[in-house]
C-alpha cells in the first residue's frame, strides 16, 4: 500500500514515516510533503492509497488539497491530522472526500489501525475495476478513428495522466501500444480469413483511414506490408 504524508512539521512526518517502517515494513511511503502544493505534485508522480495530511500548511491547506488530491486520484483515501481548535472546521471536511480525522498529537497506533482499515483489496481495488472497464471500452470502440487516451481517461473517471501510469502498470503497454496491438492483430484475422476484402477497406474497419499510414504501422508491428501477409497466409494454407 502507498502512503503519503504531508505537514508542515517535519518531525512529524518523519516520526510518521519511522513509525509505518517499523510496525508496516510492506506498506511504501511514496514522499514527505511540507505543503499542500508539493503534495499534489507527488500525486501526480506516484499511485497512492492513503493521503495523511494536517489540515493548517502554508501554500495550499488540507481540505483544498483534499478536493485536488481526489480530483487527481479518484479512489484515494484520506485522513485529516488536525488539532483541538480546528476539529469543527475539520469535520466539514468529511463531506468532501475526507475518510477519517485525528486529533493532534497522533497516537501512531491509531492511525495504523485506521489505515488498516482504509487499505484497498488489490484484487477488488477500484482502480483494478477501472482499468478492466477501460479496456472492455477499448475493445468496443478499438475501430474508431478517433479512440484517444483522453476519451477512455474520461470513461474509467481517471485524469489522462494518472490514467496513462496506471494502465501502463496493469498491462505493461502504454496506451497507443496497446490500442495499435490490438487493431493490427485484428487486421491479421481479417487478412487471413476475408480474400475479398480490399487492404484499404481492413485499415478502415480496424480504426486507420489512411491506407498508406495503416500499411505503414501494419509493417512496424508485423515486419511485412498487409499485401505481403496475405500472400504469406494464403501461400500456406
Amino acid at each position: 500500500m502507498n502512503i503519503l504524508l504531508a505537514d508542515d512539521e517535519v518531525l512529524v512526518t518523519r516520526g510518521l514515516s519511522m513509525q509505518f517502517h517499523k510496525h508496516k515494513p510492506g506498506w511504501h511511503i511514496v514522499g514527505q510533503a511540507a505543503n499542500g502544493e508539493d503534495a499534489l505534485d507527488l500525486l501526480w508522480k506516484h499511485h497512492v492509497d492513503i493521503l495523511i495530511t494536517d489540515i493548517r500548511m502554508p501554500l495550499m491547506d488540507g481540505l483544498e488539497l483534499t478536493k485536488r488530491a481526489i480530483a487527481v486520484q479518484p479512489p484515494l483515501k484520506v485522513i485529516i491530522l488536525t488539532g483541538y481548535a480546528e476539529f469543527e472546521y475539520a469535520r466539514t471536511a468529511l463531506r468532501s472526500g475526507v475518510h477519517d480525522l485525528l486529533l493532534k498529537p497522533v497516537e501512531y497506533e491509531q492511525l495504523i489501525e485506521m489505515c488498516e482499515r482504509l487499505e484497498p483489496d488489490n484484487e477488488t481495488s477500484i482502480y483494478e475495476s477501472a482499468i478492466q472497464s477501460s479496456i472492455r471500452y477499448i475493445e468496443s470502440h478499438y475501430t474508431s478513428p478517433s479512440l484517444s487516451l483522453n476519451e477512455v481517461a474520461d470513461h474509467a473517471r481517471l485524469s489522462s495522466q494518472y490514467f496513462s501510469r496506471f494502465f501502463k502498470e496493469k498491462t505493461g503497454e502504454l496506451f497507443i501500444r496497446y490500442v495499435t496491438q490490438l487493431r493490427i492483430n485484428h487486421a491479421c484475422r481479417l487478412l487471413e480469413q476475408s480474400r475479398d476484402i480490399k487492404i484499404y477497406e481492413i485499415g478502415e474497419l480496424v480504426g486507420y483511414l489512411d491506407q498508406q499510414y495503416f500499411s505503414q504501422i501494419f509493417r512496424k508491428m508485423v515486419g511485412m506490408t498487409p499485401k505481403q501477409y496475405r500472400e504469406l497466409k494464403n501461400q500456406t494454407k
